[in-house]
């Protein structure tokens, strides 16, 4: 949610559809046969009565069915998808308002597991009131406020982690972002993680500089450019 609030995609490629107008010289011609092809059956149906009136009928009919299929041709082509030449500029609500109702719905069952996980009783309804403020924000379509209130809620795993995982490279790499760089060392110093992952560590370790450095440039473009690959590297951790 918080990624589709900014448009912030790790896909690298869209599939763009496209309804493409007919030229003006197509569209005439199909008009002359459709009017030459309704003359004749027009003739026809003159001639003939009963049953075959009645088939020349369904004939024109799945004519002209035809003939309209025909005019609604869709194309699809891959745009190249990236920050700086986005493929969209526009916020998708709807489906961002999708997001966060089955967010509840997923809440609800994830509840009784972190009862069950021993986890803070106040942690838990701390979360729940969060998720309804978030949801208010995003029903209201405010911007600003979802993004603060999903990044809170995304505050509350480094707690949950603490609780349910006994693997502290994992505790570690849900901490909070401004920390990110501080908590790293401790991953770094992981020697049994680090074994299994080194190259990976090494990779995640240079995006995170790179992202603190993006701050300085106070530019936007540029710090999600940075802020993408640092998630992608975290993520195959």
């Amino acid at each position: 949610i918080l990624n589709s609030l900014n448009n912030i995609t790790f896909e690298k490629f869209d599939v763009v559809a496209e309804n493409p107008n007919l030229s003006e010289e197509i569209e005439s011609k199909q008009k002359e046969t459709t009017s030459q092809s309704t003359g004749g059956e027009q003739q026809s149906e003159n001639q003939i009565s009963g049953n075959n009136n009645k088939e020349n009928q369904n004939q024109n009919e799945n004519k002209e069915s035809q003939s309209n299929g025909n005019s609604n041709i869709v194309t699809t082509q891959m745009a190249p998808n990236t920050i700086l030449n986005p493929t969209k500029t526009e916020i998708d609500w709807t489906s961002i308002k999708t997001d966060i109702e089955n967010l509840h719905e997923t809440w609800n069952i994830i509840i009784l597991d972190l009862y069950k996980l021993n986890v803070n009783n106040e942690n838990i309804r701390s979360f729940s009131n969060d998720l309804d403020e978030a949801t208010t924000y995003i029903k209201n379509e405010d911007k600003s406020n979802s993004i603060l209130s999903i990044a809170k809620l995304y505050s509350y795993l480094p707690t949950y982690i603490e609780n349910i995982s006994t693997d502290n490279a994992t505790k570690n790499i849900f901490k909070e972002v401004d920390k990110a760089l501080t908590v790293f060392q401790n991953i770094i110093t992981d020697v049994e993680f680090i074994s299994k992952n080194s190259n990976k560590v090494n990779k995640t370790y240079v995006s995170l500089n790179e992202l603190k450095n993006s701050i300085n440039s106070k530019d936007r473009e540029v710090f999600l450019i940075k802020y993408i690959n640092t998630l992608e590297e975290l993520n195959e951790l």
